[in-house]
């Protein structure tokens, strides 16, 4: 299928430009809810939608944003992420029924791509761009939860990935996923708070060279 080759070491990668591109913006299969460059399903894809019983409306990715309008790009982030983390439950229970196999492994890939690379930009784009306004505003208290929340996500990430390596590497299934779910309920809390209560007042009253200037260096930082 198409992908990356993430998985050189047990790691975390360094972040490499077009990488993490290709993971903010993937042709992928099944796996993170978009179609691959053909528009078709993958083998693996099409044998593993049929044991996961993936509807239509997972095989259809959204309409793709850029750097230009930073908050949509944001948006579409934690579309990808949601997508990702209701990958990683499927994989628990594929892994249940079905063992490391290669859909599993190929499943463990995208999870190791965009968690390697997307989201730790992702948070740094809130972190350089969203926080500092709502300290401004004086939200210095959610500020510093959303900051916590994206430690505490890095921290739950680091202790669950050398299982997802080993699978994706090895063929090798964890050795327990019991901590996949508090993970997964986590960065949903997580999407909610920030939609809800963070990027309304941090994007209320930008003005457009503001916006412009949010998106150059999103965008700067992903390049070489």
């Amino acid at each position: 299928m198409a992908g990356l080759d993430l998985l050189q070491t047990s790691s975390p990668p360094a972040v490499d430009a077009a990488q993490t591109l290709a993971a903010e913006r993937p042709a992928l299969c099944w796996h993170a809810g978009g179609l691959n460059n053909n528009g078709r399903l993958c083998g693996a894809c099409s044998e593993a939608a049929t044991l996961e019983n993936v509807t239509l409306k997972m095989l259809h990715a959204g309409p793709a944003v850029g750097f230009e309008a930073p908050f949509e790009m944001l948006l579409a982030c934690h579309e990808r992420v949601l997508r990702t983390l209701d990958l990683l439950l499927r994989l628990q229970a594929h892994l249940a029924a079905h063992g490391a196999d290669a859909p599993a492994r190929d499943a463990a890939r995208d999870v190791l791509r965009y968690f390697d690379l997307a989201a730790p930009q992702h948070h740094l784009d809130e972190e350089r761009h969203l926080l500092p306004r709502l300290r401004a505003l004086g939200q210095d208290a959610l500020a510093e939860q959303v900051a916590a929340e994206h430690r505490e996500m890095a921290a739950r990430y680091a202790a669950l990935r050398p299982g997802l390596v080993a699978l994706a590497e090895q063929g090798v299934p964890p050795v327990s996923t019991a901590d996949w779910p508090a993970y997964v309920a986590l960065y949903r809390q997580h999407v909610v708070l920030e939609e809800s209560q963070v990027y309304p007042p941090a994007s209320a009253g930008l003005a457009a060279d503001e916006l412009a200037a949010m998106g150059r260096e999103m965008a700067a930082r992903r390049r070489p």
